[in-house]
């Protein structure tokens, strides 16, 4: 659901928390009856209650570690998590040739180009699964590996590395040098790599002499040959993950196509036909549930679907405090259309048209105006980052539309304060869909929701923040978790409140939490090392808090199959030139 990456890209927003210099000269000074110790004269220690966790990243020049997790990390009382080692990485390399029986005329023993996307389930419950993507080069020699990537070595228990290889090229466009891609000669490959079969030096065919073909002819209504189409299979590797690629691409230049499809491939997949000329609006073809090894498959584009209509510009705008109606720029305009699948062929034609405004709010917008689209035709506005303009979410669309107003998003207030109550400036406040809100939502409608930006405010001198939401999505009333992420060097911790749940008061504009009081922080320090023991700088150092409730998994209603709370980021920190980590977590 989430997504670890290796790459060095924390470091420039990690914080290095700043306690009361001077608080203390010996341990007496601080509180040591909850177990606090003078440590750099202040007081470190009283962790919070709670399961926690932790990932370590490894600095980019340091290619001898690899970014490591902690799947379970106890808070000592005095603070001092004394050394956290760095692992040592494992090296998964090798070529990706493709299969000679499958290119015939075109065989070579020379590495094909691809990439390959490694994934694994975090060994964290609830935490951020690890991603990563290594890219294989065209036209290397037998004998010398193509690509080489470091991965975390795998420990008793852990589930496999899942490894997709998707071979150069299939992009929308046909590709401008005249030949063929790979993608266009042999499909994609999944691979699991376990701790037996991660090895060096392997050699990875894409196709095969027996692999399954789908071929057959593209046709409009009348018999016509539809030309300049991008033909692709979809289909499942897991039956509990979204669909993906899972044959060659065909651009068809004469009307045919041919399509081998992926060995390992679970069930029925869908042909999807995609005119791939820019200048030309037209829809999406759609067969579901074909055998893989049906051989001959005849693909005819349903009737009614019309002739291109340029519309008159739409103008999107709102309604802003204080300013009256103003156009709004940025904003992402799709429009969709499909008819139902024929009763003889069973294509489904799909048309969607997706646009994003200009600074005056307009969008040009071009769609088919035949009777079997007409009807389905529906819209869907996404406002930019942080806008007060609420979303507009599969809206019929009536023709003509000339303006479309977005409604306004209620807005979540309040004012930030430490312990002692004074004001707390410049913290980022982040509100992000929860889970709850998510999982409430069929798995098209969580893609929408997925795609609106997070909202996000800075509280001001006084503490003061505000930050616009859209209130619910497909009649499903929104939850958010709530961010608070405290300056560099602010002796107050990072805070989250999770599972907000909006008033459920229609028209409702004003959601006012009043003061929000950061609580205090509990400071801790560690040494980051790697397997010798020497210190190792520049490593980020990111803390869990553990999920101690599954309720959200039983209380909706398209929870995935494997099914855990989030776990959240409380506290982050960077070692310094001799390995120190300092960073702060809240005590609640």
């Amino acid at each position: 659901m989430k997504a670890l990456v290796l790459l060095p890209l924390l470091a420039a927003c990690l914080e290095v928390p700043s306690p009361k210099s001077n608080e203390c000269s010996v341990d007496s000074d601080c509180n040591t009856a909850a177990g606090e110790q003078c440590f750099e004269g202040s007081c470190y220690g009283d962790p919070p209650l709670g399961t926690y966790a932790a990932v370590l990243s490894a600095p980019v020049t340091e290619e001898n570690l690899i970014t490591t997790e902690l799947p379970m990390l106890t808070l000592p009382r005095d603070g001092n998590l004394h050394e956290l080692v760095l692992e040592a990485p494992i090296i998964f390399s090798g070529r990706i040739e493709a299969n000679c029986a499958v290119v015939q005329m075109n065989c070579s023993t020379m590495s094909i180009g691809a990439q390959l996307r490694i994934t694994r389930p975090s060994r964290i419950p609830g935490g951020p699964a690890l991603r990563l993507v290594a890219l294989a080069k065209s036209g290397v020699p037998r004998g010398t590996d193509s690509f080489s990537i470091h991965l975390p070595p795998m420990h008793p228990g852990d589930l496999p590395y899942t490894v997709t290889i998707d071979p150069d090229g299939g992009g929308e466009l046909p590709p401008s040098h005249g030949g063929k891609d790979p993608a266009q000669l042999v499909p994609p490959k999944r691979i699991q790599l376990t701790s037996e079969t991660v090895t060096e030096h392997q050699t990875y065919t894409l196709g095969s002499a027996n692999i399954a073909t789908i071929s057959g002819v593209l046709k409009d209504g009348l018999g016509a040959t539809l030309t300049k189409y991008r033909v692709v299979a979809l289909g499942h590797w897991d039956p509990t993950q979204a669909p993906s690629e899972v044959s060659t691409v065909h651009y068809s230049t004469d009307g045919t196509y041919s399509l081998a499809i992926s060995e390992g491939v679970v069930g029925t997949v869908e042909l999807v036909a995609r005119p791939y000329d820019p200048n030309v609006v037209a829809a999406e073809l759609h067969v579901g549930a074909v055998d893989p090894y049906t051989q001959v498959k005849n693909i005819y584009q349903p009737t009614g679907l019309g002739s291109r209509v340029d519309l008159p510009p739409i103008t999107i705008e709102a309604l802003t405090g204080g300013d009256g109606v103003k156009p709004v720029r940025g904003a992402r305009v799709v429009i969709t259309g499909s008819t139902e699948a024929g009763f003889t062929s069973g294509v489904r034609a799909v048309l969607v048209a997706e646009f994003t405004t200009s600074e005056d709010g307009i969008a040009h917008v071009s769609l088919l105006d035949g009777d079997a689209l007409l009807p389905s035709y529906r819209i869907r506005v996404i406002p930019p980052a942080s806008s007060d303009a609420g979303i507009i979410f599969d809206e019929l669309l009536l023709l003509p539309i000339g303006k479309l107003r977005l409604p306004q998003r209620p807005s979540i207030s309040g004012t930030l304060v430490d312990t002692a109550g004074a004001p707390l400036a410049d913290v980022s406040v982040t509100a992000r869909r929860s889970l709850r809100f998510l999982w409430s939502l069929d798995a098209a409608n969580q893609s929408f929701l997925d795609e609106i930006p997070a909202a996000t405010a800075i509280s001001k001198a006084n503490g003061d923040f505000v930050i616009w939401i859209d209130p619910s999505v497909a009649a499903t009333w929104g939850h958010y978790d709530l961010f608070f992420e405290t300056p560099d060097n602010s002796p107050s911790p990072n805070w989250l409140i999770p599972d907000f749940e909006i008033p459920r008061i229609p028209g409702q504009m004003t959601i006012d939490l009043g003061d929000v009081t950061i609580p205090d922080a509990s400071f801790l320090h560690g040494t980051v090392v790697d397997g010798s023991g020497d210190s190792v700088e520049g490593s980020a150092l990111r803390i869990f808090r553990l999920s101690d409730n599954d309720s959200v998994c039983r209380e909706v209603t398209n929870a995935p199959a494997e099914c855990s709370d989030d776990a959240k980021v409380m506290g982050h920190g960077e070692s310094d030139d001799v390995g120190i980590v300092r960073l702060t977590l809240p005590r609640p």
